[in-house]
């Protein structure tokens, strides 16, 4: 939380971005790449759950897995945000 908050030179200054002055990407990379792992985990659990047929929760990645199950709604089969750091 503390480095989401700090005020970075490259929002100001953005052909700094790729250096990284202050070291934001980082320090921020391992609770990125964990973030992730955590994302992952919980995914594949509610579609082995859905697979064994347990009801659904009617929750937003719920939401989400019925609307990858869907032909034509754009998404894919790979729930996760972008890795950018």
């Amino acid at each position: 939380m503390e480095d989401a908050g700090v005020p970075n030179l490259s929002d100001f200054f953005p052909i700094l971005k790729w250096l990284d002055l202050q070291g934001v990407r980082r320090r921020i990379r391992p609770a990125y790449l964990r973030l992730h792992e955590i994302f992952e985990e919980n995914i594949e659990k509610r579609v082995e759950a859905r697979a064994a047929g347990m009801k659904k929760k009617g929750d937003f990645l719920d939401t989400l897995l019925d609307q990858c199950e869907d032909d034509g709604s754009g998404f894919g089969t790979t729930i996760k945000p972008l890795m950018v750091v």
